[in-house]
């Protein structure tokens, strides 16, 4: 996969969103592709919370080595005015590009912090949302389709229903999932057996997704371990607990 910096578009960006696991993902792609291409010597990560602008300044100035580009990542969001935004586009050296990864949290809705109004207005910017049911069946199927295997649209609807909207724990799932059908096609039966690693370990995702305020996710989950065996006072001491 290329390197997907262009000249064209700029050298500032900026990849926000409550999706982690897509803003995780979109992270790893570039750094891999960038080192492959660029060298590790040419790549510098840097913490956005408590970040010093001379800092980063010193940083975009600098040229890359024996290479074609610089990279610098910012992890969170930081501190930057409109005079430092100027500041940092008269001193970037014209081959380094500056990316910064923003996780949000929900209850913001999407809303980036204030510090960054005047990064974002000069930034290409790409938002990582949670994806919808009918967008998640199909990256469910993505995933199994790149590992070269297939599942039913029953096991599909199982595994969404018993391990929930998380796509980092799908992701784990569908691992799971494809070693233990061996090259044949996922079927419901395969995610009854595995999916969350069953016994205790499936009502500590109970606790989960109370925590995370999933009511519907938390009793279709409910239902699933009562149906594969867990009883009602074995589950209440666990919830009060």
């Amino acid at each position: 996969m290329a390197f997907p910096y262009t000249p064209q578009v700029g050298q500032f960006f900026l990849f926000s969103g409550e999706n982690g696991f897509a803003l995780r993902s979109e992270r790893r792609r570039w750094v891999q592709n960038f080192r492959e291409k660029h060298g590790d010597e040419n790549f510098r990560e840097m913490e956005g919370k408590g970040l010093v602008m001379k800092d980063l300044l010193d940083e975009a100035a600098s040229a890359p080595f024996i290479a074609e580009n610089r990279l610098l990542i910012i992890d969170g969001d930081f501190r930057c005015s409109a005079d430092d935004l100027e500041q940092l586009k008269n001193t970037i050296h014209p081959k380094v590009i500056i990316a910064c990864f923003v996780l949000l949290d929900s209850s913001r809705r999407g809303k980036l912090p204030a510090t960054l109004k005047e990064y974002v207005a000069e930034a290409t910017h790409k938002e990582f949302r949670p994806l919808s049911r009918m967008e998640l069946g199909r990256w469910i199927e993505s995933e199994v389709r790149s590992d070269g295997g297939t599942i039913s649209p029953d096991a599909l609807t199982a595994l969404v229903q018993i391990v929930g909207t998380d796509q980092e724990l799908l992701f784990q799932e569908i691992q799971k999932l494809l070693l233990l059908a061996q090259g044949k096609k996922i079927e419901k039966t395969h995610v009854e057996q595995i999916a969350v690693g069953g016994g205790g370990g499936e009502v500590w995702h109970l606790m989960d997704l109370l925590g995370q305020g999933k009511v519907d996710e938390a009793i279709q989950f409910t239902a699933h371990l009562l149906e594969h065996g867990e009883s009602p006072q074995g589950l209440w001491p666990r919830l009060l607990w």
